[in-house]
């Protein structure tokens, strides 16, 4: 009788005791829980800020899918609505049209604003040609490209500098930069310094004005010969009596000068 009350008693005991112990086991997997699923989301979070952070450096640093680079190898960003594009193709088209302005603006060292005024008083008895062939008669009508103009004028007219320079050469023979054709009578070649030179051909070789030598500076309108017939190919039996002028421009980054029309710098008189 008294063992099985003890059995009894300590069978309550047991069971109060192990009902604290389960609660006390599961209140420590609960903890255990927490703890673990704080850290896991602060490691989340870290995570996320850390994968931001390296998107905005990316982002601010590096091109990538979003950025394209324009005509320029300057990178710029793609753009998704049609505001940025047009801004977009707006830079393109503003960027080629510099490029073309550049480009144009390489063509010649020379301003549009310089002229040149007429070296003789006369008509223009035959144009620049460096394309067409016209027709010789001094040379049995032979047909040749003509690489200046003709101005009609009576043998012995003065002759006169048709802007300010300085004289670098005189010559009865010249040989021409940019062309082969020599032989142009006796000349006098003025370089003007801003990529031009201008050439004053057939001149009459026994009457020169004084000082008129390579590097004498000249201004305009000064007398630097005087209508002659020295060019054999423009005789003024065949041709009439004229100045052949001839006109050399240099383009940026050349050395050597190119003939161009001389209509294209005088100022001609309607």
């Amino acid at each position: 009788m008294g063992v099985k009350n003890m059995f009894k008693k300590s069978s309550k005991i047991f069971d109060r005791e192990g009902f604290y112990i389960v609660l006390f086991v599961c209140l420590c997997i609960v903890a255990v829980a927490a703890v673990y699923i704080s850290r896991n989301n602060a490691n989340i979070n870290k995570k996320l800020t850390s994968d931001n952070k390296t998107n905005v450096e990316q982002t601010d640093n590096k091109p990538n899918a979003d950025l394209v680079e324009d005509t320029d190898n300057k990178t710029v960003p793609a753009s998704t609505n049609s505001s940025n594009n047009n801004s977009k193709t707006s830079s393109i088209t503003n960027t080629a049209n510099k490029t073309s302005s550049n480009s144009s603006k390489q063509t010649s060292t020379v301003k549009s604003s310089f002229k040149l005024q007429m070296p003789v008083e006369g008509e223009i008895s035959r144009p620049f040609s460096n394309t067409a062939p016209v027709q010789y008669p001094a040379i049995g009508g032979a047909l040749e490209v003509h690489e200046g103009i003709d101005i009609r004028a009576e043998i012995g007219t003065e002759v006169k500098a048709a802007e300010a320079g300085t004289i670098s050469r005189v010559s009865a023979d010249p040989v021409l930069e940019g062309n082969a054709v020599t032989a142009y009578g006796f000349s006098v070649e003025i370089d003007h310094g801003n990529g031009v030179k201008t050439v004053y051909c057939n001149l009459d070789p026994d009457k020169v004005p004084e000082g008129i030598k390579a590097g004498k500076k000249v201004k305009k309108g000064d007398v630097i010969g005087y209508v002659g017939d020295s060019y054999y190919k423009e005789l003024a039996e065949s041709d009439g009596p004229h100045l052949h002028f001839v006109v050399l421009e240099k383009t940026k980054g050349n050395k050597t000068y190119d003939i161009v029309d001389p209509s294209k710098y005088l100022i001609l008189k309607k």
